[in-house]
C-alpha cells in the first residue's frame, strides 16, 4: 500500500493482518494501522515513514487481546507537532502484547496505555529489537519504551534496546522489568535509564538486566519525577542487575522534587561498575 494507511473505523474482531508493506511517506502526519480491535493479530508487516518528522503512528490499536509480532516499523518521530505522538507501536487495553518486533527511529518505539481507553489491565513488551539513532531528539522523556499512567501492569522482558539517552519511562502503577539489555547511544550529563513518572506506584521490580550507560555526570538507573506532592512509591525491588557507568538513584530534579513516602524498598545483589553514585536515595530537603 504505497502512500496509504489502514484505519479500522469499527471494532475489528477475530482477525489477522499479515504480510503488508505500508509506506506513509506522502501522507502528512502519516499513520500505518490504527483503530479498535478485539482478538486481533498484526504480524510480519513492514510499516515505514520515509519523512521521519511527519510520521505519527506506525501501529496504534485499542481493545482486548491484541498482539503485534514480528513487524518492522521505522521512522515515526513526529518532531514537528504534539509531544504525545510519535509511536512505532502503541497499544491500549486489556491483554495487549508486542513481541519479536524490530522498531527503529521512533520517538517511542513501543507505547502501552495510550489515551483512547480510560484504563487497561495488562500489557507485555518482550523479545523486541528497539533502536533510536541520531534522528531521535535528545531528551530523557523520548524513551524507546513508554508505559502511560492508565495501564495497570506492564511486563517488559528480554528486549534488546539501543536508546538515545534512556531505556523506559513508567507512568503506570505496576511494572516488572527483567532480562533486558540496554545500551545508551548518546552521552549527556544526568541521563536517566529508567524514569518513574507521575502519581502513586506499587509493585515495581527491576531484575537481572544489563544496563550500559555512558558515564557523563549524574547518570542513574532509576529516577522519579512526581507531578504531585506526597505520592507513595511502595514495594520496589531492584536486584541482580549489572549496571555500567551509572548508579541507583531515587530523586527528583529542578522544579520536580522527589516527594512523598518510599515504602518497602529492597535493593540487593546488584553489580555496579564505575558509578558517580553507587546507591543514592534522596528524600525531600536532603541531597
Amino acid at each position: 500500500f504505497p502512500s496509504h494507511e489502514i484505519e479500522i473505523l469499527e471494532c475489528m474482531r477475530n482477525s489477522d493482518i499479515c504480510n503488508l508493506n505500508i509506506d506513509t511517506r506522502n501522507i502528512l502526519h502519516g499513520r500505518g494501522i490504527t483503530g479498535y480491535a478485539y482478538n486481533i493479530n498484526i504480524e510480519r508487516c513492514n510499516i515505514t515513514s520515509l519523512v521521519p518528522d511527519s510520521g505519527v503512528y506506525g501501529i496504534v490499536l485499542s481493545g482486548i487481546n491484541i498482539t503485534c509480532k514480528e513487524n518492522v516499523v521505522s521512522g515515526y518521530l513526529h518532531q514537528d507537532g504534539s509531544p504525545r505522538i510519535g509511536y512505532g507501536i502503541g497499544l491500549t487495553g486489556h491483554d495487549v502484547k508486542a513481541y519479536r518486533n524490530r522498531i527503529t527511529d521512533c520517538k517511542h518505539c513501543i507505547t502501552v496505555g495510550a489515551e483512547r481507553l480510560l484504563y487497561g489491565l495488562s500489557s507485555e513488551i518482550s523479545n523486541n529489537y528497539l533502536e533510536q539513532t541520531s534522528s531521535v531528539s535528545i531528551a530523557n522523556a523520548n524513551t524507546p519504551i513508554d508505559s502511560h499512567a492508565n495501564m495497570g501492569v506492564v511486563v517488559i522482558h528480554d528486549n534488546y534496546v539501543l536508546g538515545r539517552t534512556s531505556f523506559a519511562q513508567i507512568r503506570n502503577k505496576s511494572a516488572h522489568i527483567y532480562n533486558n539489555e540496554y545500551t545508551q547511544q548518546e552521552s549527556i550529563s544526568g541521563s536517566k535509564i529508567i524514569l518513574l513518572f507521575e502519581d502513586d506506584k506499587s509493585d515495581i521490580s527491576i531484575h537481572n538486566n544489563d544496563f550500559h550507560s555512558i558515564l557523563n555526570g549524574d547518570n542513574s538507573l532509576i529516577f522519579s519525577v512526581s507531578n504531585s506532592f506526597d505520592i507513595n512509591i511502595s514495594n520496589v525491588k531492584i536486584s541482580k542487575n549489572r549496571i555500567y557507568n551509572a548508579g541507583i538513584t531515587y530523586s527528583g530534579y529542578s522544579g520536580y522534587p522527589a516527594t512523598g513516602n518510599y515504602i518497602n524498598w529492597d535493593i540487593s545483589d546488584n553489580e555496579i561498575y564505575a558509578p558517580v553514585y553507587g546507591i543514592r536515595l534522596n528524600t525531600p530537603g536532603l541531597s
